[in-house]
C-alpha cells in the first residue's frame, strides 16, 4: 500500500473513497476503535489504478461488487490522527452498489486489515442527506459537499483540526 511515515514522522497516505447513495441517503463507515465517520475506501497498492483500489477495497471490506463511475473529489487533506501528523492525497469517487446493498434501514459489518495486521470490525450504515450536520466525519468539508456532490471534479487542499 502507497502509506509510509517519514523520517521526521510524518504519515503520507494515498487514499481513495466512494460515495454511493440510494433514496436520499449517503454510505458511511466506521472503525471499532474509532468514533468518527467516513466514506468507505482504503488505501492504493502500488502500480494500481485509484478507481481499481475503490472497487477493490469496497469488495474487500463490505463483499459487494461496487461500479466506481466518476471522480468527485481529489483532496490534498492534512489532519492529526492518534497524535500523528498525516499528509493525504484522496481521491473521492461516485459509485453505485448493487441493489442489495442498497437498503437504507440496513447496517452492514465488514472488516479490514490494518497494516499491523490487526482486525477491525467495521460498521457501515446509511445516513439521511439531512442528518450529516449531527455526525462527526472526516474529512470534514464532507458534511456539507456530500449533499450536493459536485458536477465536475473538484481539486480541494482541506486542513481538519
Amino acid at each position: 500500500m502507497l502509506s509510509f511515515t517519514t523520517d521526521s514522522g510524518l504519515r503520507f497516505n494515498y487514499r481513495v473513497a466512494g460515495a454511493a447513495y440510494t433514496g436520499g441517503h449517503v454510505l458511511l463507515h466506521k472503525s471499532d476503535r474509532d468514533d468518527f465517520w467516513s466514506l468507505p475506501g482504503g488505501r492504493v497498492e502500488g502500480l494500481e489504478p485509484s478507481a481499481t483500489s475503490l472497487a477493490r477495497e469496497l469488495r474487500e471490506e463490505l463483499g459487494a461488487d461496487a461500479t466506481v463511475e466518476r471522480p468527485l473529489w481529489i483532496v490534498e487533506n492534512f489532519f492529526v490522527y492518534r497524535g500523528q501528523p498525516f499528509h493525504e492525497l484522496g481521491f473521492y469517487y461516485l459509485v453505485t452498489l448493487p441493489p442489495a446493498y442498497c437498503d437504507p434501514t440496513r447496517t452492514m459489518q465488514g472488516t479490514d486489515l490494518t497494516q499491523t495486521r490487526r482486525t477491525l470490525q467495521l460498521t457501515f450504515r446509511w445516513f439521511a442527506l439531512n442528518e450529516l450536520d449531527d455526525l462527526t466525519i472526516y474529512p470534514s468539508f464532507l458534511k456539507t459537499a456530500l449533499v450536493t456532490p459536485p458536477d465536475t471534479v473538484v481539486h480541494l487542499v482541506h486542513r481538519d483540526p
